[in-house]
C-alpha cells in the first residue's frame, strides 16, 4: 500500500503540474535544492550563448537527433503563424553519462 499512496501521490502532483500549465501558462518551481548561484550561472551562459553572432549559432541550428541544438522557431514549418523565441536545447540521452564538450564553449563552465 505504500508504494501505492506514492503512486497515487505522484499521479495527484502531475494533475496539479497539469492544470497549472493549462490555468496559468507558467509557473516557478521552487525549493527544488539547486543553488541560486548555479541558476544564474546558467541563466548567464544561456545568455551570452544567445549574443554571439549567427554563425556561431548555425553550428547547433535544427538537428533535434543532436543532444544540444538550437533554434529560433521551432514550429516554423507547421504551424500558420511564427513564433518567434530563440531556445537552446539540451538533451541528455537517458541512461548515459552526458558530454559537456558537446556545449556551446561559452555555456560550458556551467
Amino acid at each position: 500500500t505504500h508504494v501505492r499512496q506514492r503512486n497515487s501521490q505522484g499521479e495527484e502532483i502531475i494533475r496539479r503540474v497539469v492544470w497549472a500549465s493549462k490555468t496559468w501558462g507558467f509557473f516557478q518551481v521552487v525549493n527544488h535544492g539547486i543553488p541560486l548561484e548555479v541558476l544564474d550561472k546558467v541563466i548567464e551562459g544561456v545568455r551570452l550563448f544567445h549574443e554571439q553572432d549567427v554563425e556561431v549559432k548555425e553550428y547547433y541550428s535544427r538537428d533535434p537527433s543532436k543532444q544540444v541544438w538550437f533554434n529560433s522557431n521551432r514550429d516554423l514549418y507547421h504551424s500558420r503563424a511564427a513564433n518567434w523565441r530563440d531556445t537552446l536545447y539540451v538533451s541528455p540521452v537517458l541512461g548515459s553519462e552526458f558530454d559537456p564538450e558537446l556545449l556551446p564553449p561559452i555555456c560550458r563552465e556551467v
